[in-house]
């Protein structure tokens, strides 16, 4: 992936294993990974999530993804767009197969033929 390893992607979800594997694909690019379990996140207080804000692009589980978080994602003023994923176990790792995307202006897409 060219010009990857000046990217930083957040990767989200509170299974430890989905996001050390979906994490570890996009290091094998050369991607700089950060991972966060969606504990106590400051978007649902309506604060800034610095990590978020910092980042090229972000990975959310959609299992992680209650209507709260989706929301807070939706109004944070500082954001990367987003891409939604459902895991898709294989070979013994965790993939991620991603389902929406919400851009950095806030439209959310859905790709139905996705799921």
């Amino acid at each position: 992936m060219p010009g990857a390893e000046s990217r930083t992607s957040l990767v989200v979800s509170r299974d430890v294993v989905r996001r050390r594997d979906w994490g570890r694909e996009l290091e094998r690019q050369g991607v700089r990974v950060v991972r966060c379990a969606a504990r106590n996140c400051p978007l649902i207080a309506g604060g800034v999530c610095d990590v978020l804000a910092g980042a090229d692009a972000a990975v959310y589980d959609e299992e992680t993804l209650d209507p709260e978080l989706f929301l807070a994602l939706v109004r944070a003023r500082r954001r990367p767009t987003v891409l939604f994923a459902r895991d898709v176990p294989n070979d013994g790792q965790h993939h991620a197969k991603f389902t929406r995307v919400l851009d950095h202006r806030g439209a959310a897409t859905i790709f139905p033929h996705l799921r």
